[in-house]
């Protein structure tokens, strides 16, 4: 059979460390007669080493006293530029060629996994994080920086149940949720790695929303503001603020993370390319537990709080 928690754990760290799943559609208002225009158009052929680091801070609060995690993923992509069409469409592929993952309780480190210097006995989540390390995926990006598709989705399901040597009786199976997890926003998105860009032109000061409908696993609502803080012909910045909401318009039967929080952060990005050069996003997210460790409603008996804070740091390691 099949290990549970692998595969349960395989594509929410893939989605995870690739996008955090935070990227989404912009306004589309009529351009101002003045100002730049932001827009993700890489030249085909470059290449950019770009690390996304989670550091992840979570305090849980019991009758008995509170304990505390920290733990860190770190994943260094290459991402190469194979096309770009007449319309702007990105042909975008992405490899995962170093990870890094560290967890601590109570201030006391309990595990560490470094691709470059593997341990010989690994957990669920180190395996996890090894099987990622070489997974290509080719993105179809559109010139506002979101992802418009995933290429050659039952290609990439059969991988990725060959790495987790899936078996055959159970293939028929977890095939159809493979493809559908590979096909879904909270997959797709790369927000933490590219901006989104509005489809007018802007001047300093200015801003546009940005509401991001992360399905999945996670079901929740990123709703807030980009805005133009400063810019020059070489590089522009970005500030982001969002709140976090669970989404009441999730599919029938899903679950969902009963928390309210908050995002903020910004982005350094070449102006006449898209490419980050570097960033930070910061969230903090509240919400309740019960005994078993589930989320739960603020109005359930003998739950506890939770609070979390993530901090993700984008920089571009090299280019060509």
């Amino acid at each position: 059979m099949l290990k549970k928690p692998k595969f349960a754990m395989f594509l929410p760290c893939l989605g995870l460390v690739l996008s955090f799943a935070i990227a989404g559609q912009t306004d589309t208002a009529t351009p101002p007669a003045e100002g730049i225009k932001l827009q993700f158009r890489p030249l085909v052929g470059q290449e950019r080493v770009i690390r996304l680091q989670a550091v992840q801070n979570m305090t849980q609060v019991r009758p008995q006293g509170k304990s505390t995690m920290r733990q860190t993923i770190a994943l260094d992509t290459r991402y190469q530029v194979l096309s770009v069409d007449e319309n702007g469409l990105v042909r975008l592929r992405a490899t995962p060629v170093a990870v890094r993952f560290d967890r601590a309780i109570d201030g006391k480190e309990v595990e560490r996994y470094d691709s470059a210097n593997p341990p010989k006995q690994l957990s669920d989540m180190a395996e996890t994080l090894a099987l990622m390390n070489g997974f290509e995926i080719v993105l179809q990006m559109n010139s506002d920086g979101t992802v418009k598709e995933v290429e050659d989705r039952e290609a990439l399901a059969e991988n990725m149940m060959d790495r987790l040597k899936v078996s055959a009786e159970n293939r028929e199976m977890l095939r159809p949720m493979m493809i559908a997890s590979l096909s879904d926003n909270a997959f797709k998105n790369i927000g933490n790695t590219f901006a989104s860009f509005p489809a007018q032109a802007l001047n300093v000061g200015d801003s546009w929303p940005k509401r991001d409908v992360v399905s999945g696993d996670w079901n929740l609502i990123y709703d807030g503001q980009l805005q133009l803080a400063k810019n020059d012909e070489q590089r522009s910045t970005l500030h982001l603020k969002s709140v976090i909401k669970p989404d009441p318009a999730r599919k029938e039967g899903a679950y969902v993370f009963p928390v309210q929080g908050s995002q903020k952060g910004y982005f350094f990005v070449e102006t006449d390319t898209g490419w980050t050069q570097r960033g930070r996003l910061e969230q903090r997210w509240t919400g309740r537990l019960n005994e078993d460790g589930q989320f739960v409603t603020q109005d359930e008996k003998s739950s506890y709080a939770l609070y979390m804070k993530m901090t993700f740091d984008v920089g571009t390691l090299s280019e060509k």
